[in-house]
């Protein structure tokens, strides 16, 4: 087995006025790169850093859509996404996700697996979300992830394949 890990190394909300010009020009250049409007901030109440999605912005409308590429064709068994679930802040774990496969990048199946997550309106914890994969093979991986709230975050992405 060989786990591939994607690690996020961002924090999400307002940028902080403490930045300097230099930081502030690189995280503008940066959320032009990333084409989406994406915020600084090193939260408290957790030790992982956040990359986050907001869904009420005026060129964002529909899901959150990730695409992965790996080294060769792999054997996938799992995925898990360490997502926040902070409601009480408009933050929540993605309604839903769509999950497919492609060995060449252009096309991807028509049958994704498909994941449901039962909202928790209780427990404002961060958690793993594990999607079983079912053996599909790749080497593109498509995420799609429904919103539930204004606000979707995530620290880390690890998939667990074979060859």
């Amino acid at each position: 087995m060989n786990i591939c890990m994607a690690r996020c190394l961002l924090a999400v909300c307002d940028p902080p006025k403490s930045l300097n010009a230099t930081a502030k020009l690189k995280l503008l250049l940066m959320m032009k790169v990333l084409d989406m409007e994406l915020y600084v901030l090193f939260l408290s109440f957790c030790r992982y850093e956040w990359v986050g999605w907001r869904n009420d912005t005026q060129d964002f409308h529909g899901p959150l859509i990730i695409t992965f590429k790996f080294d060769q064709v792999r054997n996938f068994s799992k995925v898990i996404i360490q997502c926040n679930n902070m409601f009480s802040k408009d933050v929540r774990v993605f309604k839903m996700a769509l999950v497919y496969f492609s060995v060449g990048g252009n096309l991807f199946q028509n049958q994704p697996v498909k994941y449901d997550f039962i909202l928790d309106n209780v427990v404002e914890y961060a958690r793993p979300v594990m999607i079983k994969l079912k053996h599909n093979i790749g080497k593109y991986v498509r995420l799609q992830l429904y919103f539930d709230a204004k606000w979707m975050m995530i620290s880390e992405v690890q998939f667990e394949s074979g060859k």
